[in-house]
């Protein structure tokens, strides 16, 4: 379990350096689902895991600023805020800055949400911690 965990946050490590080396690139979040992809271009709406298809919102240009929604806890790494999105299971998002993205994970230890990030964050409400804030650490 430790090594396939281990495994995932490189391959997301990977992923997002590569995402946010390239500019050209947009953050596109699935209305049903609320799964997150990076592309040059709209994705393909084949294969939800929550409906027949992805129906696909545009969050904005790829970029180093990292945003985590307050209501569904999902982590972006966009130019400028977020467009608001939204999700059948939360409403319409409500994204917070958490600060520039780094090579460095830092990850919440009471819901588990981690984040790429320059340093820990500051003030931001957890939906684990019952009205609490985020406890974040250096993985």
């Amino acid at each position: 379990m430790k090594t396939k965990l281990i495994f995932s946050l490189f391959a997301a490590m990977v992923m997002m350096h590569s995402a946010i080396a390239s500019d050209s690139r947009c953050v596109y979040m699935c209305t049903k689902c609320d799964e997150i992809v990076a592309s040059e271009v709209r994705p393909n709406s084949d294969k939800c895991s929550k409906w027949a298809h992805h129906i696909w919102g545009n969050l904005g240009r790829v970029g180093k600023n990292v945003f985590i929604c307050q209501k569904c806890n999902k982590v972006v790494y966009t130019a400028f805020p977020p467009n608001c999105g939204y999700s059948e299971k939360y409403g319409y998002h409500n994204w917070i800055r958490l600060g520039e993205f780094a090579q460095t994970i830092f990850r919440c230890k009471k819901c588990g949400v981690s984040a790429y990030l320059k340093k820990i964050p500051n003030g931001v409400p957890c939906p684990a911690a019952n009205g609490g804030l985020h406890e974040w650490q250096n993985n």
